[in-house]
């Protein structure tokens, strides 16, 4: 993530004043990086094809390991309780390479409706924003809170989960009525001659402080949307940012986590191990006392039972030994 910044603020910086996807040369955002490395290294013979090979090793290399990971649990959780008396190494690697190989299917298939969409960026950290919320606000709350058992866990991921679902929903249906917009940062196309680029200069800014200032300048009142830096709309929480979906749901797991704990309490019998816990809760733990351990006489062995234990030989004895006795 933080390559990724770093890379957005350099092409931020290079093209402040010659922005291509006003220019038309690029007609989507996710098509920035390679266009920047083709404008910068395009020259170098071999270098964009580098940049490619690297990107495409490293989407693979990650994609084989999930893919092989994800098919040994499913196997190993879903599969084979089901087939207990039946399963064998060689029926086990069969299975899993049929189901690496639908998960693939599944794969190609997201990608070409991925292909359609505007922002990949955007679908991803919306999409992850259903469950990513609630696992770590899980995690923080074990960490954090003794008072909570696994009743009150599994109650606050689905509510958490049920929840993100909801607003997502409505999130991208108020997004599809154009009531959410994210505009990009404000650029212009008046230095692109100085990029030797052949492209339109005269390009129409579609940012939406220049729409606003247009229609005004019309006496057209400015529509009511929501966007990155701002609202005129009154507050909705299916109208926040999808960069909060995750903050949103740590929240909701915490908001339900909290009260239940007193409702639902831990047994008295289950023991608390105080490190499992942040080192500062670990002195609020009430530190149970103890098991004090049966001190048992050592048995000694027989000249029988030392017989048998040194397979059938007895071990003679040494003379000091018998007379220190």
């Amino acid at each position: 993530m933080t390559i990724n910044v770093f890379i957005g603020v350099v092409m931020f910086a290079y093209y402040h004043d010659c922005d291509p996807i006003k220019a038309g040369l690029v007609n989507k955002p996710d098509k920035m990086v390679p266009f920047f490395v083709q404008d910068i290294m395009g020259h170098l013979i071999g270098m964009p094809g580098l940049f490619i090979s690297c990107v495409f090793s490293a989407a693979l290399s990650s994609m084989s390991a999930m893919l092989n990971s994800l098919a040994g649990v499913v196997y190993f959780d879903y599969v084979r309780p089901h087939i207990k008396k039946y399963h064998t190494e060689a029926r086990a690697n069969f299975i899993m390479k049929i189901i690496i190989v639908a998960m693939g299917c599944y794969c190609v298939a997201g990608g070409m409706m991925v292909e359609r969409f505007d922002s990949i960026l955007q679908l991803v950290i919306t999409i992850t924003g259903i469950n990513t919320g609630s696992v770590v606000g899980v995690f923080l709350l074990g960490m954090l809170v003794p008072r909570t058992n696994g009743k009150v866990a599994v109650a606050s991921i689905v509510f958490s989960i049920l929840s993100m679902f909801w607003i997502i929903i409505n999130g991208q249906m108020r997004a599809k009525e154009g009531a959410i917009r994210y505009a990009p940062l404000p650029s212009n196309i008046e230095g692109c001659a100085a990029h030797n680029l052949q492209v339109i200069l005269k390009s129409i800014s579609n940012t939406t402080n220049d729409i606003g200032l247009q229609m005004l300048a019309q006496g057209v009142e400015e529509p009511k949307v929501t966007t990155a830096f701002g609202s005129n709309r009154e507050f909705s929480i299916y109208e926040i940012s999808f960069y909060w979906y995750k903050v949103i749901g740590v929240s909701l797991v915490w908001l339900l986590a909290i009260p239940l704990s007193y409702i639902w309490r831990r047994d008295e019998a289950d023991k608390i191990d105080p490190h499992l816990y942040a080192p500062f809760v670990r002195r609020f733990i009430k530190r149970s006392t103890p098991v004090e351990m049966e001190e048992l006489p050592l048995k000694t062995p027989t000249a029988t039972e030392e017989s048998e234990t040194n397979g059938g030989t007895t071990i003679p004895m040494p003379e000091n030994f018998k007379n220190s006795n």
